[in-house]
């Protein structure tokens, strides 16, 4: 491969590769001749792989690409009116839910800001100033969601994500944000926020920006800072967080297109580390690994797009300062064949591992005067403490402006700093969920809507009068998702059908009492 370069790096090496030994692993990287000192000095291939070649090489099967809208549609943090950009991605994309749980009102369309003569429009991405980590800032900026073209019960071998993603000119980098990636599992069960993967319930592989328009693979991923793939010169681990690989491999340019296409293929057996990764930037391989350790039981395979973009980062410093904007197009995403689910490594056949399972203290339901309309609290609790932490509740949410986020500290009453309180306001009703601090606060969210969408369908368009006269109804609607503080499902059509097959048997008559008397 030829390589041409403005201002090389090592003149007397326009194009190399640096081959690493890291463990038992043999980690290529091609080199690009980028100087961190001087971003100008960034390699360019001058045989760009395409897409569909890397689609064809793939051994993918299955193709989908996010439709775009043909004329503008405004987000309601620009318009100050209806969330139209939401709506137009909950109609029209796959998205797990009918609602984007985080930075819906941020998302609008607009004309190509590059080409304002395209008859295609992109998505424009919007981040308040001050906005940074959705969970933790005061100020919700960005967005993220799932999304499942091929559907949300399949996992697959391998999966292939592309776009196009364009920085304005003068863009902020500050400390860094996430840019979409894919995910694996269920997308609620962690692997974002610090919640950490098991190795059994999720995966997620994002991409980043950190200063200067380097970039990077941002991975939760079951390996600790100890693992041999932690020793591998270009991941930097953080057991906190997630894993960062590559970083400054990548380099985003401002007031361009940069297109990104990640490649990736299961670990497989489960237990060995030999999953595969490829970046792409502009066609130019930037990053290439051999030995990535997707998951540690084979009950987790590949499944959608997750749709993530923010500031951060988990504090302040990584706030934008001033309201900025991040534009897509072209937005793909590719799969192989189905994966084959297992318990255990495939080698060794060790146990599943356990301790994937939400724990939530309580569900609560009140309407907007603070009279509840659903109690469900899954520790024994004396019924004046309910009544007392249901009013604490209440006094801390009512007063939220709509405009910060959805998820607060417990007070001293509720558990202090061990306990989370997570919220979503519709209309008349305010649907509460107490969690531990170690639950993922966007997972919740998502959990949040999946119990309010069963309701819907249920009851066709649920209102408080419903919570009131079909009192238990809505407790077996709940009981479906959750038992004992632990998720059981969250398939609608799942949660639906069962319920109306317990209210079908419930009046159906059985046994003597169904048979008419002779007499």
């Amino acid at each position: 491969m030829v390589a041409l370069s403005r201002k090389p790096f090592f003149s007397t090496f326009p194009s190399i590769s640096l081959i690493l030994l890291a463990g038992s692993c043999l980690l290529t990287i091609p080199y690009t001749g980028y100087n961190h000192a001087d971003p100008s000095s960034y390699l360019v291939s001058a045989d760009p792989i395409t897409r569909d070649q890397l689609y064809a090489q793939g051994g993918f099967v299955r193709d989908w690409v996010a439709p775009m809208p043909t004329a503008p549609i405004a987000g309601s943090s620009v318009s100050g009116g209806s969330p139209g950009g939401e709506k137009f991605v909950v109609r029209n994309w796959p998205t797990t839910y009918k609602n984007i749980a985080i930075g819906g009102n941020d998302i609008s369309f607009i004309a190509d800001p590059l080409n304002a003569t395209s008859s295609g429009h992109v998505m424009q991405v919007n981040y308040p100033k001050g906005s940074y980590a959705p969970s933790l800032g005061p100020v919700t900026g960005g967005t993220q969601f799932y999304a499942a073209p091929f559907g949300d019960k399949t996992p697959f071998e391998k999966i292939m994500v592309s776009y196009d993603v364009l920085f304005p000119n003068g863009f902020n980098w500050v400390l860094g944000g996430k840019l979409p990636g894919i995910y694996g599992g269920t997308p609620y069960e962690g692997c974002s926020g610090g919640i950490q993967s098991t190795g059994s319930n999720c995966l997620t592989m994002r991409f980043m920006w950190r200063p200067n328009g380097l970039g990077e693979v941002y991975a939760y991923i079951p390996a600790d800072a100890e693992s041999k793939f932690c020793e591998n010169p270009e991941v930097m681990c953080n057991d906190q967080y997630g894993k960062s690989i590559g970083r400054g491999q990548i380099y985003f340019t401002q007031g361009n297109w940069n297109h990104l296409d990640m490649v990736m293929e299961l670990n497989e057996p489960a237990g060995n580390q030999n999953g595969t990764l490829r970046v792409y930037l502009n066609g130019n391989q930037v990053i290439s690994m051999n030995n990535v350790p997707y998951r540690s039981t084979g009950m987790v395979g590949f499944q959608g797009l997750m749709f993530s973009s923010f500031f951060g980062g988990a504090d302040v410093s990584y706030a934008t300062p001033v309201d900025a904007n991040v534009y897509f197009k072209n937005i793909q995403l590719s799969v192989g064949q189905p994966a084959t689910l297992y318990e255990g490594t495939g080698g060794s056949g060790s146990p599943r591992l356990a301790g994937d399972l939400l724990m939530i203290k309580s569900v609560l339901i009140f309407n907007n005067h603070g009279n509840p309309r659903l109690t469900k609290f899954y520790q024994p609790i004396d019924i004046a403490t309910q009544q007392a932490l249901i009013k604490e509740i209440f006094s801390l949410i009512s007063k939220r402006p709509d405009t910060v986020c959805n998820f607060l500290e417990g007070s001293q009453m509720l558990g202090g700093q061990d306990t989370r309180v997570i919220y979503r306001h519709y209309a008349t009703l305010y649907f509460v969920f107490v969690v531990d601090e170690s639950e993922s606060e966007l997972g919740i969210l998502d959990l949040i809507q999946v119990f309010v969408e069963s309701l819907d369908r249920c009851f066709e368009n649920v209102c408080e009068l419903d919570l009131i006269f079909h009192f238990k109804e809505v407790h077996d609607i709940l009981a479906e998702v959750i038992t004992g503080g632990m998720v059981l499902e969250t398939d609608i059509g799942e949660i639906v059908a069962a319920v109306q097959e317990a209210g079908r048997l419930s009046k159906k008559p059985a046994g003597l009492l169904a048979q008419k008397s002779p007499f």
